[in-house]
């Protein structure tokens, strides 16, 4: 629960109002963005003392920056790699059930999401619209060929035999996107290339 923000004491009047709203809707839509998985052990931006904003300085790389700087996009794949084995093993929480359960039950008729953590399909949802894309399929720069971020994970251990032993990430310095705070050293050290003529040119599927 280090992420979850602070808020005031959920009263009884609140979860009535709630609950009368929605046994009055047939079918619902939902929109749901990082704050539904703060109870996962993922952090929202902008929250008050525990948000990616409040803790660091860092902001998300923009797209324009990510093709243009072979350094960015080294830069972002060693923070992802190290910040993976933690962010791909995040669960689903109550919200992520709730919310399945009633799709499942046909009570939504639509799950808008602006998280790229999976989660809500981890729970059960299946037809989720993913309005920023997802950090579990990237894409080739090179010839557009899409790949499942684990295989690519594979690649990078098998590059970075040693990296892959890093066992210190800072888990408080995660982002909503599995990006994780690095020492320079361990971004120098980060090989996202097998020789000068194959570099792994990826990028997460994200909008």
């Amino acid at each position: 629960m280090r992420f979850v923000p602070r808020h005031l004491p959920v009263t009884h009047s609140s979860v009535a109002r709630l609950a009368e709203y929605i046994a009055e809707s047939k079918r619902m839509l939902v929109l749901t963005g990082a704050g539904l998985s703060t109870e996962s052990g993922l952090p929202d931006y902008r929250s008050e003392d525990v948000g990616l904003y409040a803790r660091t300085n860092r902001r998300p790389i923009n797209y324009q920056t990510f093709i243009r700087s072979e350094e960015a996009r080294k830069r972002y794949w060693a923070r992802n790699f190290i910040g993976w084995p933690y962010f791909s093993q995040v669960q689903p929480n109550a919200g992520h059930f709730i919310l399945a359960d009633w799709f499942n039950k046909n009570r939504l008729f639509g799950i808008i999401t602006q998280n790229v953590d999976r989660l809500h399909q981890r729970a059960g949802s299946n037809d989720v619209l993913e309005l920023h894309g997802t950090t579990h399929i990237v894409k080739c720069l090179n010839c557009g060929n899409l790949c499942k971020r684990s295989e690519l994970q594979q690649r990078f251990v098998e590059l970075n035999p040693t990296l892959g032993e890093y066992d210190s990430p800072n888990v408080e310095t995660v982002a909503p996107d599995g990006d994780i705070e690095l020492p320079e050293e361990i971004v120098r050290q980060f090989r996202n290339h097998w020789s000068k003529s194959v570099v792994f040119n990826n990028k997460p599927v994200l909008t």
